[in-house]
Order: structure tokens, then C-alpha cells, then sequence
């Protein structure tokens, strides 16, 4: 997947910011750099981007309803020099995927990326939805302190960690709770809870297989 990006902002920021933005991953393409908003309007609609990274001013709140208006539903973080309320209101009122007051912390801009990246799995993978799925769609979960997410009792950090990594060493594979079991020397009770989990907060899709000659299993793959 190659997310061809634009940016609305001055040099030499925009220069630094297109040069983070490759560095933190290769799926990254920066297709035009624009210091006038209008300029950038003329692009998207002759070429249209998969993201927008806009340093939106006062007087430009018109284009935006205008490239809204005109259907166009690219994402937009928002890059704001100042905590401008009313400008937020309007800018949240036209769809934006994100904002993050500048100067720029590289670690939340990073996190607006990888969100970025995580929701368009989300919404093209075949998966049903589940709550945990929609509530980081819609909500931007910022990792805690600690980066240890608030588990349900009887859960432990440690083994979900244990169990995700397995999964994530094997990618494009199918896996079973019996297999995952045997893999991890856990019960098979213990380790259905967690994929439970997993697939509650959108980590983890589940299929059910009924070409088995027998009883119907359930087949698990990261996201």
C-alpha cells in the first residue's frame, strides 16, 4: 500500500516534516509540498491523496469546505500553530483524522501515523466489527504511561504479550486455539480468553472453518 501524501505547510517545516514522514515508513510517498493552501486545492482535485497534513489557517477554512463539499474525503491531521478554538471547532465540524499543535512532538506525530495506518487496515479488512474495533477507529487510544493498555481481571500483560508475539512471528498464517496452545504451553481455556481479547480491541480477526470433514474450527490472524 503506497499512501500518496501532501503537505500544506512553510519551508523549511515542510521539508523536515516530508523527510520524518519517509524515514518513519516506506509506504510513504510525499506526491506535493504546498506553502498556499490553493495551490495544494488544485492538486487534490486534479490528482486527489490518500493524506493531508495541513497547517490550517483562519482564512483557509474556506477552502476546506470547499474540498469537502466537493466530495473529497482525504484524511486530514491537522497541524496547528496555536490552540485556536473556534478554528478546531470548524476543523472537527469538516472531518479531520487528527490534530497536533506544533511544534510538532515527533513521538505524537509518529502515533498519528501508525493510527493513520491501523484505522485503513481496520475499515479494509473482512472482519465484522467488534466494539473495541470502533472505539479506536473513533477515540485515537494514546498508550498509557507505561504503554501497558488496562486489562480485564484475569488477564496478565505479560502472557497477551507471550501469545501476540507468537502470532505475530507466523503473519500470514491461520492459527488455532489447540495450536497456539501447544505452541505456548498454555490451556486451551486460558489462551481462548486472550484471543477474545484480541479480537475485542481490534488486533485480531477470526474466521470459522467448515471444511474439516468434522466439527467446524476457528481460525485466528493478527490485523
Amino acid at each position: 500500500m503506497c499512501v500518496r501524501t501532501v503537505i500544506i505547510e512553510q519551508e523549511p517545516f515542510a521539508g523536515r516534516l516530508a523527510m520524518f514522514l519517509t524515514e518513519l515508513s516506506d509506504q510513504i510517498s510525499i506526491v506535493g509540498r504546498f506553502c498556499a493552501a490553493a495551490d495544494a486545492m488544485e492538486f487534490l482535485e486534479r490528482k486527489g491523496a490518500d493524506l493531508l497534513l495541513w497547517d490550517l489557517r483562519p482564512q483557509d477554512l474556506s477552502l476546506f469546505r470547499t474540498l469537502r463539499s466537493n466530495g473529497c474525503t482525504t484524511p486530514v491531521i491537522l497541524l496547528m500553530s496555536s490552540a485556536d478554538r473556534n478554528l478546531m471547532a470548524q476543523a472537527i465540524a469538516l472531518g479531520i483524522c487528527d490534530c497536533i499543535l506544533k511544534p510538532c512532538d515527533p513521538a505524537r506525530l509518529r502515533h498519528a501515523i501508525q493510527n493513520f495506518f491501523e484505522q485503513n487496515r481496520l475499515l479494509r479488512s473482512d472482519a465484522e466489527l467488534t466494539q473495541g474495533m470502533i472505539d479506536h477507529l473513533l477515540h485515537h487510544p494514546l498508550p498509557s504511561e507505561s504503554g501497558v493498555r488496562l486489562l480485564p481481571k484475569g488477564l496478565s500483560q505479560r502472557t497477551l504479550t507471550t501469545l501476540e508475539q507468537l502470532i505475530r512471528s507466523h503473519p500470514n498464517d491461520d492459527h488455532t486455539c489447540e495450536s497456539l496452545s501447544a505452541a505456548s504451553g498454555l490451556s486451551k481455556v486460558t489462551v481462548r480468553n486472550y484471543l477474545n481479547y484480541l479480537i475485542e480491541v481490534g488486533r485480531l480477526t477470526c474466521t470459522t472453518d467448515y471444511e474439516t470433514g468434522g466439527r467446524p474450527r476457528i481460525l485466528y490472524r493478527i490485523l
